[in-house]
């Protein structure tokens, strides 16, 4: 691996492998595409036993292999491929190529889609009970108030960590 002078250059070098491990994973799923198209269904069992992976995997790389047109790979080479799966899997709500374009217009990741989708957004919040010095990290809906997993013998009120915002 080659040295990086600049933190722009160690940027772009990480940018370079998460879109290589994209093209990876659409790899993937064009030889599973292929094997079942050839072989039969009856190939993913043992095409997740030589990758070391779960048949489900198989099957997702597999399904958005399928559902992603190469012209829309390249034009939307910058998502990760998380939107990609996502993009696929919803695609009774709204066409593919609408979920790339929010995506890529908006700099949505695939977790922001499906908040979208729910018609929320949620929050991630970070607190430390004063109590027991318990670390507590939490993606909820704003307004939320939290409670500190950690306390559960003291009067609730006085365990309330916080308010997710």
């Amino acid at each position: 691996m080659r040295e990086h002078h600049t933190l722009e250059d160690t940027l772009q070098a990480f940018a370079d492998v998460a879109a290589i491990h994209a093209r990876a994973q659409f790899a993937a799923g064009d030889v599973a595409l292929a094997a079942v198209q050839e072989h039969g269904r009856a190939v993913i069992p043992k095409l997740a036993e030589v990758a070391r992976r779960t048949r489900r995997w198989v099957e997702i790389v597999l399904a958005v292999a399928a559902a992603v047109p190469a012209e829309m790979r390249e034009e939307y080479a910058d998502l990760p491929w998380t939107v990609f799966r996502f993009a696929a899997s919803h695609v009774d709500i709204r066409p593919l190529e609408e979920w790339l374009q929010m995506a890529q217009s908006e700099g949505l990741s695939e977790r922001q889609l499906a908040e979208r989708l729910r018609g929320r957004a949620t929050v991630r919040a970070r607190f430390v009970c004063d109590e027991c010095g318990a670390h507590v990290i939490v993606r909820t809906d704003p307004g939320t108030a939290i409670y500190c997993p950690v306390c559960p013998g003291y009067d609730r009120d006085a365990v309330v960590l916080g308010v997710a915002e």
